[in-house]
């Protein structure tokens, strides 16, 4: 289980009025439900489109620059690089991924991989099952229809190692984290911890126990450019 880091955006910074009596309400709101919900740490950022409103750390969460394990939020930062590809005309969106990986290494039927489009991974369209993994995928009857699948952004991870012809993590480092200046941010485990990665808790019962990552491996269910980049809020 990973520790929770929030970044919470405002359109209008009308919205929170410009007094620090509600910043404190939300902070003290976020102290109770540490305690309360058993939050080992927890770090968050309000802002607006100009400026940062507030950042916070809570329980052993030290610094606002400490990185998480952040999930899901790592198919944005695939999508962005599969993007730039595409920009640099070395990806089309509307091409077979097999144009770009072999699907013998990852479908049960090689002939899936000429039917799923790039933009179908991106999309979550391409008919992939949800607990499907690499060497067991293929196409349900749910293709063309929308189906969250971790998988998808794991066969996108692949294609931007073929097209970029370097590893997922030289790619992000490169080509997205550096020229952000994402200097807390890594697409591995050891460059993680590096930076300082915050200690994983797991939740029995209602307590956190604390314990290393399940960082996946070439055949879990999910993957590194699924859902285990790494980055402060």
């Amino acid at each position: 289980m990973m520790l929770l880091a929030y970044a919470i955006t405002f359109g209008n910074n009308t919205v929170l009025a410009n007094t620090n009596v509600k910043y404190d309400t939300i902070d003290n709101q976020l102290k109770r439900e540490l305690d309360e919900l058993h939050i080992p740490g927890m770090a968050v950022a309000i802002v607006d489109s100009k400026e940062v409103l507030l950042a916070e750390t809570y329980g052993n969460c030290k610094s606002i620059n400490t990185p998480f394990i952040i999930g899901s939020v790592s198919k944005s930062f695939t999508a962005l690089a599969i993007m730039r590809l595409v920009e640099e005309d070395k990806i089309d969106l509307d091409e077979k991924i097999s144009a770009y990986i072999d699907p013998l290494a990852y479908f049960i039927n090689a002939s899936d991989g000429d039917r799923i489009t790039v933009r179908q991974l991106l999309n979550q369209t391409g008919g992939l099952g949800t607990y499907q993994r690499f060497g067991n995928a293929k196409i349900t009857e749910s293709y063309g229809q929308h189906q969250y699948a971790n998988v998808n952004y794991g066969l996108l991870g692949e294609i931007i190692e073929a097209v970029g012809e370097v590893s997922y993590s030289e790619y992000m480092n490169k080509k997205i984290f550096l020229p952000l200046n994402m200097e807390h941010t890594a697409a591995t485990l050891e460059q993680s911890k590096e930076n300082g990665l915050i200690r994983g808790y797991r939740n029995y019962f209602g307590f956190p126990i604390a314990g290393e990552p399940d960082y996946p491996d070439e055949y879990s269910w999910s993957t590194v450019p699924a859902g285990y980049l790494s980055s402060s809020v």
